[in-house]
């Protein structure tokens, strides 16, 4: 039963993760230059649920690959047949989904007004890939973690904290997205790791502070907002979020929620809606007066 109800958890969250990439790409139209087409007069409430979206929902997916990695890390036999499986999981769809959706749809829809060729060599380069990049950066954080537990773990878990948090604060330019974004990101995978290990111990002394979460994380999010060249308030903004969402999941859970069925579905076919949603959005953006 803890079992099944640890999985509602996850899928509330799941659930909650996708929602938060439609609601938030969606918005990006209202900042200037923000997304493929943006309102000619941005709107500042928009902008500011955007930017609380975008502080903490790509985080919050990679917290949840870690958490659901180490669940089942006990199941891996061999460390090059678990980066085999990844590859056919994340870097195939990356390539079909790529080649056979995203680039003839982006090509149909032409936000940059450039010819298909740049698209293609643009995503060959993995320069530019859209939505898309996030998998084969989840990819490579993942091969990373199997390697530190199957044939580095001697390597003092505190030492691979610090390590992981000075890597989030650097900022990185230059490089693609999906390399630029593995620093910064991977502390959140760790974090999913290290919640299976105390999950009962957030749950028991953290849940009756939640109030406090929440301040804290409304306090931290205002300050990026107004400061977002700190990168430190950007990991702190992140933890918070995933902390308060992750306690608020599990409430959730205890009263039947992730069985609701939408719930359900949007869990299920996470990957799916995922690679899906954005040329979907761009098309109903760019031929819809919204």
């Amino acid at each position: 039963m803890e079992k099944s109800k640890r999985f509602l958890d996850i899928g509330i969250l799941q659930a909650f993760g996708i929602l938060c990439v439609f609601l938030g790409h969606a918005l990006r139209i209202y900042q200037n230059g923000g997304w493929y087409f943006h309102k000619a007069t941005p709107n500042l409430f928009c902008d500011i649920v955007d930017k609380f979206i975008y502080s903490f929902h790509m985080p919050l997916f990679v917290f949840l690959s870690g958490f659901l990695f180490y669940l089942n890390k006990d199941k891996i036999t061999s460390v090059f047949a678990y980066i085999l499986k990844r590859a056919k999981r994340l870097i195939v769809p990356f390539y079909l989904a790529g080649f056979l959706y995203v680039l003839p749809m982006i090509c149909f829809i032409n936000p940059l007004d450039k010819s298909a060729g740049f698209y293609y060599l643009k995503f060959l380069t993995m320069d530019y890939t859209w939505h898309l990049w996030f998998l084969p950066m989840l990819f490579l954080i993942t091969v990373f973690f199997a390697l530190y537990y199957f044939k580095f773990s001697k390597l003092n878990r505190y030492i691979l904290l610090i390590l992981l948090i000075t890597a989030s604060l650097l900022k990185i330019n230059g490089i693609p997205s999906c390399f630029a974004m593995i620093p910064k990101l991977a502390i959140y995978f760790y974090m999913g790791c290290v919640f299976v290990e105390f999950k009962d111990f957030v749950k028991v002394k953290f849940s009756k502070f939640l109030p406090l979460i929440f301040i804290l994380m409304l306090g931290v999010e205002s300050l990026l907002y107004l400061y977002p060249r700190y990168s430190i308030l950007g990991l702190l903004s992140a933890g918070f979020a995933i902390l308060f969402f992750y306690i608020l999941a599990q409430k959730f859970s205890e009263k039947g929620l992730g069985e609701n069925k939408i719930i359900s579905f949007l869990s299920v076919n996470l990957f799916t809606l995922y690679i899906l949603h954005e040329p979907i959005m761009a098309m109903i953006l760019k031929y819809c007066d919204w």
